[in-house]
């Protein structure tokens, strides 16, 4: 059975050029730590543990080093090798957002920190990490609506009709996203056995600490208060 860790955003990411730095990295834990680093650290069984990490959201919102930092590599250390998928569309030079007219922030000031789906993955697969996905996730550019959706979703203060659906809309997008989390993390069933742990984050997430995997593991066992 899979133990799906639902991980809150302490903060979230303004635009994609935004990263947290990693020269001082959580719990000491490098942003170059590779799989051939910690040989010896994994379990010994004939199957080890894994953990599967899909990160969704839009290339042009990606950012790495703090995930790096704060999710992976935490999560290497611990016995945990992840499986990473990127369900990340490259379709839209203009990021999808929705607090827009809430929250007036300029999304298209910076410089994407990844020019190209390949420039992340290519990062990735450079510190050995087993990415999944080849190919960048399209987003569907026109979501069929069911208007009753559309009406129970709370409108938020200042909305126009125009504005709600759009967020309808990014909302169907960001859960045939999820789907597709799930259509990789299964898609090899032997695989797919060997997740103990399952991470899914937005693109634009920051973690202010690393995960404290043990903690969780510990949580999900019962062991905790």
């Amino acid at each position: 059975s899979f133990a799906l860790l639902l991980l809150v955003a302490h903060n979230r990411l303004k635009g994609g050029a935004h990263s947290f730095s990693a020269s001082s990295p959580p719990n000491g834990i490098g942003i170059g730590t590779s799989a051939s680093d910690l040989s010896g650290s994994s379990n010994n069984s004939n199957t080890p543990p894994r953990s599967f990490v899909c990160i969704t959201g839009q290339v042009n919102r990606l950012e790495l080093a703090n995930k790096i930092v704060a999710v992976l590599n935490p999560l290497r250390v611990a016995g945990y090798e992840p499986d990473v998928a990127l369900i990340l569309d490259d379709s839209s030079s203009t990021p999808h957002v929705t607090n827009d007219q809430v929250i007036k922030v300029d999304y298209t000031a910076h410089e994407p920190v990844f020019a190209t789906f390949d420039d992340a993955v290519r990062l990735l697969r450079g510190m050995e990490f087993n990415v999944l996905t080849n190919t960048p996730y399209i987003q569907v550019a026109d979501p069929i609506l069911n208007e009753r959706y559309v009406a129970q979703l709370h409108r938020k203060a200042g909305m126009s009709e125009e504005q709600h659906r759009k967020r309808a809309e990014n909302n169907l997008r960001m859960m045939e996203s999820w789907a597709q989390c799930h259509s990789v993390m299964t898609a090899d069933t032997d695989r797919s056995m060997t997740y103990d742990l399952v991470v899914r984050t937005r693109e634009d997430t920051g973690f202010l600490q690393a995960l404290d995997v043990e903690f969780l593991r510990s949580q999900l066992n019962g062991e905790g208060d």
